[in-house]
């Protein structure tokens, strides 16, 4: 039997609770994009592996439940099929959830393939534990959906956290004197989506609120970005990748978010604390080695990061997502150390706790297409981690305007 995607019907959808599951959530991102291929919306590619995944009402049941943590979802009975999915998808990042029998089989052979990320052990014995343990890549063994659903939406908000790659663009000094081509193009291309997405917060668009229509409230615009739903993925995929057809499509979330950030950041800075004018804030996550190797090389200069970026105040929390990341030959862990001061005009910040889906992570969100400069880049071997030290840049800063001029 050929591999099989998981349909749900669409019903109308009522306006956004904070009380609503995150099932609901993502069921409703799912109508809201629904003419979306699946693929466009995930990071991630979801497979359930099970002699009798689809031979069940139960199984079907649990089939629709996975697919509103993930759209992009298919189902296997045959483990030749799936195995040849798997090693064809080679720039997916797959997760795969396989019965007792099938993954004692299946496991082995796949671990150290780069495009698998995490194994779930989903049977009725536990004795399958003992050749799981064996394997890094096993998350664990379930014998209860429900308990597995919990675990596999909560790694799944940490994975989108910590491995969703953000495009990193570097800019030197030199650029500005000794520029090659691929510079100024690279150069051309970060001005011309910082205009793209200045010309987007500036539009009117009453009518284009009408796609949203009961589902959406512009007050709520960082409430709807920070759940964990395809429009948060659909998005931060849509910046990362530079896809303008994505990002036009999302222009109302865009211009709405901007303009909530910026209201806060003005708040922020009526109510500064003059004696503590700088904000210490931190991110931890994936980076790829070659971004790596590319700040390595271009130390004291500047960076920026063509996605909303997620910080908290919390160390000791971010400290805890990087060591989530899985080192290999093509991604290191990262804990980005920076600092931005509220006397300064730079692109938009604020703490975002109250106004967050999730209140309790003490988040401060940057605005996209801000500019730091890298101060210090180190090797911590005490967590086994790279430490970089950036500084939110003012918009007035001369060496910025000598590149960009």
């Amino acid at each position: 039997m050929t591999s099989k995607t998981i349909q749900s019907t669409t019903q109308t959808v009522k306006k956004p609770s904070p009380n609503k599951t995150p099932t609901a959530i993502a069921a409703q991102s799912s109508v809201l994009l629904s003419e979306l291929p699946a693929s466009n919306l995930e990071t991630y590619l979801l497979l359930w592996l099970d002699a009798d995944v689809n031979k069940t009402a139960h199984n079907i049941e649990t089939a629709v439940q996975f697919r509103s943590i993930n759209r992009h979802f298919l189902t296997f009975d045959r483990i030749d099929e799936c195995e040849k999915h798997i090693r064809q998808a080679k720039d997916e990042k797959v997760i795969l959830i396989v019965s007792g029998a099938y993954g004692s089989d299946i496991v082995p052979r796949l671990q150290d393939l780069t495009q698998l990320n995490d194994v779930y052990v989903y049977c009725g014995d536990k004795a399958h534990k003992r050749w799981a343990d064996n394997y890094p890549k096993v998350r664990g063994v379930y014998i209860d959906s429900r308990i597995l659903m919990i675990d596999l939406l909560e790694d799944h908000k940490i994975r989108h956290k910590i491995n969703d790659t953000i495009t990193i663009s570097i800019f030197s000094r030199d650029d500005a004197s000794n520029i090659s081509r691929d510079r100024q193009s690279h150069i051309a291309m970060f001005m011309w989506l910082q205009l793209f997405v200045e010309v987007l917060c500036r539009m009117h668009h009453k009518s284009d609120a009408k796609e949203f229509e009961d589902e959406y409230d512009p007050e709520k615009a960082i409430w709807w970005y920070t759940r964990e739903s395809c429009l948060y993925r659909l998005l931060n995929k849509a910046l990362r990748e530079q896809d303008f057809d994505i990002i036009f499509s999302l222009r109302v979330l865009i211009s709405d978010l901007a303009k909530q950030l910026k209201k806060e950041h003005n708040r922020l800075i009526r109510t500064s604390n003059n004696n503590q004018p700088v904000l210490r804030i931190y991110r931890g996550q994936a980076i790829s080695t070659a971004e790596l190797n590319l700040m390595k090389s271009n130390a004291e200069q500047f960076i920026t990061m063509n996605n909303f970026l997620s910080t908290t105040f919390s160390r000791k929390t971010a400290v805890k997502f990087a060591k989530q990341v899985t080192v290999n030959n093509d991604v290191e862990r990262i804990l980005f150390e920076m600092e931005a001061d509220t006397r300064l005009l730079t692109k938009p910040f604020a703490n975002i706790e109250h106004l967050s889906y999730y209140e309790e992570e003490n988040e401060v969100l940057i605005m996209l297409g801000s500019i730091f400069r890298i101060t210090e880049l180190y090797y911590n071997e005490r967590n086994n981690i790279w430490i970089a030290k950036l500084i939110l840049c003012s918009e007035e800063d001369y060496d910025l305007k000598e590149i960009f001029s």
